[in-house]
C-alpha cells in the first residue's frame, strides 16, 4: 500500500511539474517586441527583436512591414501589414524571404504564402537597407520604443511622422 501512495505522489508531482513548465514557460512568456527602424511617407518597416540572431554574417529575424493605410487587391482582400520571417547576408547586402503572413486592419491574419526562396540585393536607401543595418549592425538589437502589437508600432510611427511634420501621403 504503501508503494502505492507513493507512486501516486511521484505521478501527481511530475503532472504538476509539467503542467507548471507548459504554463510558465519560457516560450509562451515571451511576447514580441516590434520596433520600427525605418519609414517613408507611405509605410514603416520594423524587425521583431526576440525574433532577432545571428550567426558570423548572416542575420534571421521576423520583419514587420506596415502601409499607413490599407492597400485592396483585385481580389477582394485588404492588406495593412506583412510578417515575414527573412534570413540576411550581411556581407553580401541580400536578403531572403523564407515566409510571409498578410494581416488586415483588425490584425487578423488574411493570407499566407511561401517567400521568394532566392536572395535578392538589398536596394541602398530603401526601407530594407535599413532593416538590413539595424540587424546585421553592430548593436545586440535595434534600439528604440518596442510594441507587443505589430499594428500598434506601425501607428505610432504614422504618428511620429504627423507630429515630426514629416510627410504622410495615406
Amino acid at each position: 500500500m504503501a508503494q502505492r501512495k507513493r507512486q501516486t505522489c511521484v505521478a501527481g508531482v511530475v503532472f504538476a511539474t509539467a503542467l507548471t513548465g507548459l504554463l510558465f514557460s519560457p516560450a509562451q512568456a515571451q511576447t514580441q517586441d516590434w520596433v520600427i527602424v525605418a519609414s517613408n511617407p507611405d509605410a514603416a518597416a520594423g524587425v521583431d527583436r526576440f525574433s532577432l540572431s545571428r550567426q558570423a554574417n548572416l542575420a534571421s529575424a521576423s520583419v514587420l512591414m506596415g502601409t499607413f493605410a490599407v492597400e485592396e487587391f483585385s481580389d477582394g482582400s485588404a492588406v495593412r501589414y506583412y510578417i515575414s520571417r527573412e534570413l540576411f547576408d550581411c556581407e553580401r547586402r541580400t536578403r531572403t524571404e523564407k515566409t510571409v503572413a498578410l494581416f488586415d486592419a483588425s490584425g487578423v491574419r488574411v493570407g499566407r504564402t511561401r517567400g521568394l526562396e532566392r536572395h535578392r540585393p538589398v536596394q541602398p536607401g530603401s526601407l530594407y537597407d535599413e532593416l538590413l543595418l539595424a540587424v546585421c549592425g553592430e548593436a545586440a538589437a535595434p534600439t528604440g520604443p518596442g510594441w507587443d502589437d505589430p499594428l500598434m508600432a506601425v501607428e505610432r510611427e504614422r504618428e511620429r511622422r504627423v507630429a515630426a511634420s514629416l510627410p504622410v501621403t495615406r
